[in-house]
């Protein structure tokens, strides 16, 4: 399971470095604006995975691992709306978890789902009620999800990565991915 989750960041790591250099290429004028601006891309990637990686993640709120998540995937940013209070704080290993989740469904919006498509765009909704949060991410206007599909490695750390800081649903829905996590601040 291990090998199988290395491969697949490295995979994954892959993918969204193309896609960064892809997307980087069309907007630079200069090769000197294309390197500052994939160096700055780069450097967000390695941020995001350093808490990725951690033994023991500092303790952080919605808000900063939002933000680093999105960091990476910069040219999409316009195509994803936050909604709700972001200044939740998580446990250093919910914090992990959750780094690691949004990570995941970034790059599966990119690769495969509403954000590898022009029209397609991410709703991600925050709802507090006492110490439960509640966090609806919900991609709108991608490709079909496909009925007939195989769990694959992603779907793995997505369901499984909270373990006891909470619990995630996926919903294939063929109008796209839905996922609802709920866990404790």
């Amino acid at each position: 399971m291990l090998t199988k989750e290395l491969n697949h960041r490295v995979s994954n790591t892959f993918t969204i470095m193309n896609s960064m250099i892809r997307q980087t290429s069309k907007k630079a004028d200069t090769v000197e604006q294309f390197a500052t601006t994939l160096g700055e891309r780069l450097a967000a990637l390695s941020r995001s995975n350093k808490v990725l990686i951690a033994k023991e993640a500092e303790r952080s709120s919605l808000c900063e691992i939002l933000k680093m998540q999105m960091d990476v995937f910069a040219d999409w940013q316009t195509r994803i709306s936050v909604t709700g209070i972001t200044s939740v704080w998580f446990s250093g290993e919910a914090s992990e978890a959750l780094a690691m989740i949004f990570h995941e469904l970034l790059t599966n919006a990119v690769k495969y789902g509403a954000l590898s498509v022009a029209a397609g765009r991410v709703s991600v909704s925050i709802t507090n009620v006492g110490r439960e949060c509640q966090i609806r991410w919900a991609e709108i206007d991608g490709p079909s999800v496909a009925a007939e599909r195989s769990a694959g490695i992603g779907s793995t750390i997505l369901q499984n990565s909270l373990r006891d800081e909470g619990t995630v649903k996926l919903d294939f829905a063929p109008q796209g991915l839905i996922l609802l996590i709920v866990t404790e601040n």
